[in-house]
């Protein structure tokens, strides 16, 4: 997991392949990614119910456009031997979670393969503007 502003992306061209182009997407100077799938979280602050989501193969890159919004990470561990549907999605029911975030207007998270998260938690997470897509 990567977490920082915005600003700060181009820092991370050594080790994040599409850098440039995530910044691009961020600044609404593109509208997507090579392989890259929008994907909305309903848009709605929910409480915890245990449950974290993963991909098996894709990065998840969030950041949020507006207010402030809570998320949660669980250890990369709990999504080992889980199947993946169709689309390569994983959950993880009755996860544990490792971190609890506050991700402010003009910060954004980047999730690695298989690291699981909840986005929109409620608590802070009521005024948000963000968006999410996976890519890879």
């Amino acid at each position: 997991m990567i977490y920082d502003s915005v600003d700060a992306l181009a820092s991370y061209a050594s080790i994040i392949e599409a850098a440039a182009q995530i910044e691009r997407l961020i600044a609404g100077e593109v509208d997507a990614l090579p392989l890259m799938d929008r994907f909305d979280e309903s848009g709605v602050s929910r409480p915890f119910d245990g449950t974290l989501r993963s991909h098996k193969e894709q990065l998840c890159l969030h950041w949020v456009k507006a207010g402030r919004e809570v998320i949660a990470v669980g250890y990369p561990e709990q999504t080992t031997g889980l199947p993946a549907s169709d689309d390569g999605s994983i959950v993880v029911e009755g996860a544990q979670v490792t971190t609890v975030l506050t991700l402010r207007e003009g910060e954004f998270v980047l999730f690695m393969p298989g690291e699981p998260y909840a986005l929109r938690l409620a608590g802070s997470s009521e005024h948000v503007e963000s968006e999410s897509v996976r890519f890879g």
